[in-house]
């Protein structure tokens, strides 16, 4: 009986060291992904590009129409990137319209579009941000690393919240002016 209670007793520490390993090994892994992470504010004129040491790159290359615009209802506001990931093996990438400094929604009168899952390499892609009525004043555009099993973790065992900023490799604030008028 002793020899059994010893077998599992064996056969527990190895699980809670593995359990912990990993833990500490995926800690690490989004710590290092932390001090990656490269945020601008783009200033009026200037390129809408954001990039990391390593290579990483978010780059929009058209907003239209043109800022400031006065958009009747329903009317769209396009956003083209494109896009360069050496160090992550997957990323997504969101951008998400603003008004006053917060996030503007589908459910306020709005749409958001984002979230594309995109591997390693290069590409492009677009979001279209329609609206009723409001305004926006700027466009956060930013990657998240959504590399398995590090995101995974930090969903579980992290604050759910803080979660996107942990994981995140670029950000990029483009100033915007952009209101939509209801349709009389």
């Amino acid at each position: 009986m002793s020899k059994i209670l010893g077998i599992v007793f064996v056969l527990l520490l190895i699980i809670a060291a593995s359990i912990f390993g990993a833990r500490f090994y995926l800690e690490g892994r989004i710590s290092a992904m932390q001090k990656l992470h490269v945020s601008q504010r783009i200033e009026a004129g200037k390129p809408m590009l954001v990039s990391t040491s390593n290579g990483d790159l978010v780059e929009v290359t058209s907003i239209e129409p043109a800022s400031p615009a006065t958009l009747k209802a329903g009317e769209s506001v396009k956003l083209k990137y494109r896009y360069v990931i050496k160090s992550a093996g997957q990323v997504s990438t969101f951008a998400f319209p603003k008004g006053n400094g917060e996030r503007l929604y589908s459910g306020m009168p709005g749409h958001e579009d984002g979230g594309m899952v995109t591997p390693i390499g290069s590409d492009t892609g677009e979001w279209t941000f329609i609206f009723s009525e409001g305004h926006l004043d700027e466009i956060e555009v930013f990657m998240l690393n959504v590399e398995f099993p590090a995101r995974a973790y930090a969903l579980h065992f992290r604050d759910r919240m803080k979660v996107d900023d942990d994981m995140r490799l670029l950000t990029m604030i483009i100033p915007a002016s952009y209101t939509w008028v209801a349709k009389p």
